[in-house]
């Protein structure tokens, strides 16, 4: 098992990306074949071109606590990520697989390299999705006040943010 997100992140990662590129998650659906809705979160990871992005959604969150993670699969390896990442990814699950750019999984956090040339480029990344996918949480009292004051903003200024 890969340690949780906190510090580093030991997903795989494709090799370096060039100046334009960037990486997308597959995410799989839980369907029959990964059994219940229960079953592990399944992602692949490949790489995509900013200059002929393909069609995918954008995943906004909040990172919760570093120190609580769950275990997904990428690419059919274990990997540590935030328990609110893991509960929006397994929200997120339908019947197909759903293209997302998700920032914890699709950027190498403890590269600092990388991240030097990814974090530029992520008003981009998040203007040629398809729509971004905002992640407050599951239900609870604070969330409800979010998303109350999120619609009200939303049909004044945001139409490409849908609240999850």
């Amino acid at each position: 098992m890969s340690p949780p997100l906190s510090g580093t992140n030991t997903t795989p990662r494709l090799g370096e990306l060039g100046p334009r590129e960037f990486r997308i998650l597959t995410l799989l659906p839980s369907g029959k074949s990964a059994g219940t809705p229960e079953a592990a979160v399944q992602c692949e990871l490949r790489r995509a071109s900013l200059d002929r992005p393909p069609k995918y959604e954008a995943l906004s969150y909040a990172w919760g606590d570093p120190q609580a993670y769950a275990h997904i699969k990428v690419d059919g390896q274990d990997c540590s990520v935030t328990v609110t990442l893991e509960a929006a990814l397994r929200r997120l699950r339908i019947q197909g697989p759903r293209t997302l750019w998700v920032d914890a999984l699709c950027i190498t956090q403890g590269d600092a390299k990388e991240k030097s040339v990814q974090v530029p480029l992520m008003g981009e990344i998040y203007a040629n999705a398809l729509r971004v996918l905002v992640w407050l949480g599951e239900a609870s009292p604070e969330t409800d006040v979010a998303l109350k004051w999120a619609t009200k903003s939303q049909a004044r200024n945001y139409s490409r943010l849908f609240f999850i």
